[in-house]
């Protein structure tokens, strides 16, 4: 391993200003790419990193203690290779692996390993796992076709759900306790791929299964029709009805299927004139919205009857959409030169950043992080505070190409990004960044700075002003905690017997950031 220190640039744009204390490790790490990190949920001192090989191989799991940065592969018992991408599941990790039963379900608690065998004979169940609402969902193979499973988070058992003649296709929602599947089979009368929506609910023995809704399209291997982006508004359940085909729009095909608790279906009042790709549901502040990966058209509902299309940012497409965790809703827009720029959504467009590659990563504690990435210049990690019009941009130096997917978690009150040095560098070497950043407005006549206590171990934190004054100490989404003064110079804050978390400093219309404990 080793450790490489850099510099960090902090831009300023218009009134917006931030201070951020920053340790970088360089892991040289010449045989993998493309890295995930999970949190764990039981122990918030390790990070798990989901890893691809480079040469071809299978990927490995690492665990890295984020106290020391010490990293150690993880080996489960029975399993020869790791064939997905692990999901967490309160006490362990469910994930498909190489057994010496073919590639299978496996579940390890970080000591023995279960293997889930689902298939009849030799073949493999080449299992695929889903998370909805909090449940876990398994399409695997069954020697004949691909069956329904759940896997019980409590007792790490698997309940087959289905026993078809026909192929499970997605797991596509679930209302309350009952799921909602789809279908594929060739109709050998005319020749039709035929998809069908279907519910199973729960009963004593086993599960009844309803058809909901049916959709056929001519064999193809370029097209496919699925149900997708699940929202439940207004005591019913809306699905993205998705006919994809990278050459032909039908709209006899495409729409808003909404289904009513008494499982009959309807269509939106909605006309998707020019949609030729997956479009997708989103809902936030009591309303549902449509956006399209493909074209620029967006429509709002308040009533999840009529739908009403919004004027968008031009030349640019939605390519994705966030929403916060106080129920703000955040899109990514791409224009033709393939710069991007971010914009909230509140009765308009309103842009917040302006970048060149900026993409989504996630959000912890009123702070949404996204990466942005300058070819042959440089990255920066972008915050947008969603609680107060405050955007910070932490920027870097030498050129690194900046996390994609889920390369980044936010944990603690601080945040850890892996970075990999591939394009022209041909390389995938891991960049990992930890820091714990504030945010201030500021003006240059006025001097605000807050800053840790390198003797507390984060319990205490001073400020630094050239003014006197009345100083509030506020939670993130604004409410009062304490006040106190402060004279020119350096300055005590009284945080040292506050709950751990993360507080605003307000002072003379500034806000810093800070993190207790």
């Amino acid at each position: 391993m080793r450790v490489v220190l850099f510099f960090f640039i902090l831009l300023i744009s218009g009134a917006i200003n931030a201070q951020s204390n920053y340790v970088s490790t360089y892991l040289e790490n010449p045989n993998y790419y493309a890295s995930q990190l999970h949190k764990i949920p039981w122990d918030s001192t390790r990070l798990i990193q989901y890893r691809n090989s480079y040469d071809g191989g299978f990927p490995v799991l690492i665990m890295e203690d984020v106290t020391n940065g010490v990293i150690t592969p993880i080996v489960p018992p029975l399993c020869s290779e790791i064939r997905s991408i692990p999901v967490i599941v309160d006490d362990g990790y469910l994930f498909a692996g190489e057994t010496i039963s073919g590639v299978e379900l496996l579940y390890f608690d970080e000591v023995n390993s279960t293997v889930f065998d689902l298939n009849i004979g030799v073949n493999d169940s080449d299992p695929v796992i889903y998370e909805l609402n909090d449940r876990v969902f398994v399409i695997a193979f069954d020697g004949t076709h691909k069956q329904l499973f759940e896997f019980d988070k409590s007792t790490h058992a698997v309940v087959q759900i289905t026993n078809n003649a026909i192929d499970v296709n997605s797991v596509c929602a679930v209302w309350g306790s009952d799921v909602y599947y789809s279908t594929k089979y060739v109709n050998a009368i005319n020749g039709l791929d035929e998809y069908t929506l279907v519910k199973a609910v729960p009963v004593v023995s086993g599960f009844d299964h309803f058809f909901i809704q049916n959709i056929n399209i001519p064999t193809s291997a370029d097209r496919y029709v699925d149900w997708k982006t699940p929202q439940l508004m207004w005591g019913k359940l809306y699905l993205a009805a998705v006919d994809v085909s990278p050459y032909i729009y039908d709209s006899n095909t495409m729409g808003i299927s909404v289904i009513l608790p008494n499982d009959q279906v309807s269509t939106a009042n909605i006309t998707l004139p020019s949609f030729g790709g997956e479009f997708s549901l989103v809902q936030w502040d009591g309303k549902l919205g449509i956006y399209c990966s493909e074209h620029n058209e967006f429509f709002v509902s308040s009533d999840g009857v009529n739908f009403d299309a919004e004027a968008v940012p031009s030349n640019g497409k939605l390519v994705e959409c966030m929403v916060s965790q106080n129920d703000k809703l955040y899109f990514n827009c791409m224009y033709l030169d393939e710069t991007r720029e971010i914009f909230q959504y509140d009765n308009g467009f309103q842009s917040k950043y302006y970048g060149d590659h900026i993409h989504f990563l996630g959000e912890e504690e009123g702070i949404i992080y996204s990466a942005d990435y300058v070819q042959a210049d440089s990255s920066s990690i972008v915050l947008l505070y969603t609680t107060m019009d405050v955007v910070d941009e932490v920027k870097m130096s030498p050129t690194f190409h900046p996390p994609y997917g889920n390369t980044a978690v936010m944990h603690e009150g601080f945040f850890t990004f892996l970075f990999g040095t591939d394009g022209p560098l041909e390389d995938h070497d891991i960049f990992q960044l930890t820091g714990s950043p504030s945010a201030a407005l500021d003006e240059l006549d006025i001097e605000f700075s807050v800053y840790p206590n390198p003797v507390a171990s984060g319990s205490t934190s001073f400020i630094r002003t050239n003014r006197e004054g009345e100083v509030e100490l506020l939670t993130l989404d604004g409410q009062k905690v304490s006040s106190f003064n402060v004279t020119p110079g350096t300055n005590l804050i009284p945080c040292s017997q506050l709950p751990s978390g993360v507080y605003l400093i307000s002072f003379e219309n500034r806000t810093h950031r800070i993190v207790v404990n």
